[in-house]
């Protein structure tokens, strides 16, 4: 999950690093939901 952070946020900035946050917080939700119903 730290590579993907560092992927989406080459930059310190503060708000980019939140949105990047989400971003890879929404992906690995949407792996999990998606393993979920594929069961």
């Amino acid at each position: 999950m730290l590579n993907a952070f560092m992927q989406y946020a080459p930059t310190p900035d503060h708000k980019t690093a939140a949105f990047s946050l989400k971003i890879v917080t929404h992906q690995s939700l949407a792996v999990k939901t998606r393993d979920l119903f594929c069961r």
